[in-house]
């Protein structure tokens, strides 16, 4: 993977490739060593055991759905999507992933597993919960990062 961009009217390279075009078994960004050798497959229940882990932390207590939610947006969100700035996941791995969390969100706060994706991430002034999207999350985090750079 090789992503490009500018700074100071320079263009840059960030590439899991080394100059002979091999890809390294493993590189660092953002202060993260990402495994390049790695399956997808691998890559997905790492993160699955990131937000399983999460959730098991918890303490065994019900959450009121605000709650829940600040906790998930504030610890969980950006954990996952600071690592996730670097690997191409494809959209239905996001999406899977996310649905995770609304399984062990929707256990600790009682929420109805089957509310529509509008009332879980829209904003709150339109009465849904708030909680933050990961596709946007890591587009957002990825443009911050790149911003600095």
């Amino acid at each position: 993977a090789t992503i490009a961009f500018l700074h100071d009217q320079k263009r840059h390279h960030l590439s899991s490739l080394d100059k002979e075009g091999k890809p390294y078994s493993y590189y660092k960004y953002l202060g993260v060593f990402f495994f390049t050798d790695y399956s997808a497959n691998t890559i997905c229940a790492h993160f699955l055991s990131i937000i399983d882990s999460y959730f098991s932390s918890l303490p065994d207590m019900l959450l009121s759905p605000k709650e829940a939610v600040r906790l998930v947006n504030s610890q969980l969100i950006p954990k996952l999507a600071y690592r996730m700035t670097v690997h191409c996941l494809p959209n239905d791995t996001v999406n899977f992933l996310q649905k995770r969390i609304w399984f062990h969100l929707s256990k600790v706060s009682k929420l109805p597993r089957i509310t529509p994706a509008k009332a879980r991430y829209g904003p709150t002034k339109d009465g849904s919960l708030g909680l933050f999207e990961l596709t946007t999350r890591i587009a957002t985090l990825t443009l911050t990062q790149l911003q600095r750079a």
